[in-house]
């Protein structure tokens, strides 16, 4: 008879080898204040515990005392230059005309596109990519026709685009909706009513799209059993107006509407909540809106207080019910045709307001809230000549992310258009006094897995977690003994 190898066993533990060797593990945060590093199941059979995701850790980078992952310090401000998105198309006179920002997407407006027939437009679609955008999609019409400029208005919601076509017949929105990485149309929106310009400007959330007119602001819903339908005519006022929407509102220049009331149909009716005015009864308010929660930002890019065509911009709050003015915004560098307040951009901490200076580059204020006074913090320029005058014309903001468009940069070709985004808050894990982000962007701190986490923040493998890899190499090699000594009786 043969002599058989002598076999060693070792007992490991389950939990620790299932949280070693197999699962991610991450910060597990326990309602008493404490942090462990653990897998998403073994801390799913702790109570009143939340994971915070994998390579998460339980350290304190800010030096407050508490682990940063159960206690996320606020949102450090300090914008910086991400990514510029130049025009696809060295011919194109209009990419960023419109543009829109949710989570790591972004959509660009191109209505003078020719790629369909002459100035039928286009969409484009970037998605991020590390601190970099890269192209996901083209969106062009079914049934483009010539000098429709589909693209002069843009929005997105969820995993939905719209997308107003103005000179498209009497006017259209176009809704298309994202499928994984496919992007494709869903609906054209329209009314039965005589209008021009039918989407000129557009916004959208959830299932609600919201277009003006020749006749006003029209809304139009998804219902789940007849599709998209055309709601409500909730405003008569003619002409493209500033349009921004919240879940539950909508601003259009200086008119809150909100959702009133939901009928037996489950169809959803708007109306109007108030109308806001400058207090000081000055000109030009309401060429640029901005909503999030219970602050609105208009802009009165004409307005005369600082010098002719100067311009300002009105900060609003919801207390109690009631919307009332808070803060009047000025430059600190005000001068007369500047047209401060051209664009505007919130996120209800950070305001970003849009200078298109007559006469010389435009560029972008920030201001941030200290107690009761909104104070500017920062002027930012475009980050490469020429300095064009359209630099700021339009302003999304969301997720942190600023895209800033300027549909006559020089970029690929001359006017041919550019936006550029900007990382405006969000976390500094290193405590460097700089985000994250911008660590990243400019090399000061690696990001292997591109989740806009500098590496060096992220847990570090514990020891445990090496422990039992090798366990598992020691067992597959016991395996593979027992398995050569049966074969060898």
């Amino acid at each position: 008879m043969r002599r058989l190898p002598v076999l060693l066993f070792l007992v490991v533990p389950t939990s620790t080898f299932a949280s070693s060797a197999l699962g991610s593990l991450g910060a597990c945060c326990l309602d008493n204040g404490n942090c462990l590093v653990l897998s998403e199941s073994d801390c799913g059979l702790i109570s009143d515990s939340s994971w915070k995701g994998p390579l998460t850790g339980c350290g304190d980078n800010n030096g407050d005392g508490l682990p940063d992952a159960c206690f996320p310090p606020p949102p450090f401000f300090g914008p910086c230059f991400l990514d510029t998105i130049p025009a696809v198309d060295p011919t194109d006179v209009s990419f960023g005309r419109s543009v829109a920002v949710l989570d790591d997407w972004i959509l660009i407006g191109d209505p003078l596109d020719d790629e369909a027939t002459n100035n039928a437009g286009a969409a484009y679609v970037f998605r991020r990519l590390g601190s970099e955008w890269v192209q996901e999609a083209k969106l062009i019409a079914s049934n483009p026709t010539a000098d429709s400029q589909f693209g002069i208005a843009v929005s997105l919601t969820g995993d939905m685009a719209a997308i107003g076509a103005r000179l498209e017949g009497q006017g259209k929105v176009y809704v298309f909706r994202r499928t994984g990485l496919a992007w494709s149309e869903e609906a054209q929106l329209t009314t039965e009513d005589q209008v021009f310009n039918m989407g000129c400007t557009v916004a959208a959330r959830g299932n609600f799209v919201a277009a003006t007119s020749s006749n006003g602001l029209y809304v139009f819903e998804r219902h789940p059993s007849f599709g998209w339908i055309f709601q409500q005519h909730a405003d008569a006022t003619p002409g493209c107006q500033p349009l921004a929407m919240t879940g539950s509102r909508i601003a259009l220049a200086g008119r809150i509407y909100r959702q009133d009331h939901t009928d037996v149909n489950g169809h959803t009716f708007w109306s109007l909540e108030t109308v806001l005015a400058p207090s000081d009864g000055a000109i030009g308010f309401g060429n640029a809106a901005a909503i999030s929660g219970d602050v609105i930002v208009i802009g009165a890019e004409t307005d005369n207080t600082i010098g002719p065509n100067g311009g300002s911009a009105y900060v609003y709050r919801r207390v109690n019910g009631s919307w009332t003015e808070e803060a009047k915004l000025f430059p600190n560098d005000w001068a007369a045709f500047q047209l401060f307040g051209s664009a505007v951009a919130t996120d209800g901490n950070v305001i970003a307001v849009g200078q298109r200076q007559d006469g010389g580059p435009g560029a972008i204020y920030f201001f941030q809230q200290a107690g009761d006074v909104w104070a500017q913090q920062l002027k930012l320029f475009p980050p490469e000549p020429p300095m064009n005058v359209d630099f700021g014309t339009g302003l999304a903001l969301d997720n942190g992310f600023l895209a800033v468009a300027d549909y006559s940069a020089a970029s690929v070709g001359p006017d041919a258009g550019a936006v550029y985004v900007l990382a405006v808050v969000g976390p500094d894990c290193n405590g460097n006094a700089s985000l994250d982000a911008c660590d990243i962007s400019v090399g000061t701190s690696r990001d292997i897995d591109l989740n806009l986490i500098p590496d060096e923040c992220l847990a570090p493998i514990p020891a445990v977690s090496a422990w039992g890899i090798a366990v598992l190499m020691l067992a597959v090699a016991v395996a593979a003994t027992i398995i050569l000594a049966r074969r060898a009786l």
